[in-house]
């Protein structure tokens, strides 16, 4: 099983990378 910090910080990364492709998208389309 996945320690509670390797969750943490995959869930870190998803949603820094979402907050960060989300503008991008929005001046793109």
């Amino acid at each position: 099983m996945l320690s509670e910090k390797t969750i943490a910080a995959l869930v870190g990364t998803i949603i820094g990378s979402l907050l960060l492709l989300k503008p991008l998208c929005r001046t793109h389309i």
